[in-house]
């Protein structure tokens, strides 16, 4: 993968710019993925990146996850179901970054939700768009808003492991990194996901650490 400098930063200014919530502002879709939990995953997920160049590509995938990670943990009901997810979650960064190097963990099929599938059917994809507010920043927006809100969790894992598995190696380490620090603001006692400013903060938080932690360890400012 080339220009891995551009890749991060557009993540940077991400982390900078505030998300709008202001519905009159011209948005312009650049990532829209579905999600499909009906299929096996290989089938599950899909994206349609427009014209997008492979760093922009895997730029707004990284942070649509993230934004659709703390999405997911703002809307859950139940505090155990946002503990669950993030032990999950976290499973995942300790199966990447190893001892012997970044690997890709399978871990979708073991996972708590993949085995507790709630009780109601799922009916449609979840849809998410990421959006460029022009002059403002990025945001993310999920459909449907309301409904199946106890399929998030399952849906998040398997968005995880989807990237997981077809990221490439500098992103697959950024992911890490970034997950990691975004369950560190979790786990924060200051921090609550059920405040609607955690929908900014966690993510914006997340890549602003593991961007520096990454400038420290390659010695270059990313």
């Amino acid at each position: 993968m080339n220009g891995i400098k551009k890749f991060f930063v557009f993540l940077f200014l991400f982390c900078w710019i505030p998300m709008s919530l202001l519905a009159e502002s011209k948005e312009t879709v650049l990532l829209t993925t579905s999600i499909d939990l009906k299929q096996d995953l290989a089938k599950a997920i899909h994206h349609e990146k427009k014209d997008l160049s492979e760093d922009d590509f895997w730029s707004y995938r990284v942070q649509a996850l993230l934004m659709f990670y703390a999405y997911s943990m703002h809307h859950l009901k139940k505090e155990d179901m946002r503990i669950n997810l993030l032990n999950e979650v976290q499973k995942y960064v300790g199966g990447v970054a190893t001892d012997e190097g970044l690997q890709r963990p399978k871990l979708l099929n073991k996972s708590f939700f993949a085995k507790k599938i709630p009780k109601q059917k799922f009916e449609k994809p979840f849809v998410l768009n990421f959006l460029e507010e022009k002059g403002l920043g990025y945001s993310l927006q999920v459909e449907p808003e309301e409904s199946q809100i106890d399929w998030l969790p399952l849906a998040v894992l398997s968005l995880f492991q989807e990237t997981v598995d077809q990221a490439p190696p500098e992103v697959l380490r950024l992911l890490a990194l970034s997950t990691g620090a975004i369950n560190k603001w979790y786990r924060d006692p200051n921090h609550q996901a059920s405040d609607p400013k955690s929908l900014i903060e966690a993510p914006a938080y997340a890549l602003n650490l593991a961007i520096d932690i990454l400038s420290k360890l390659t010695g270059k400012k990313l």
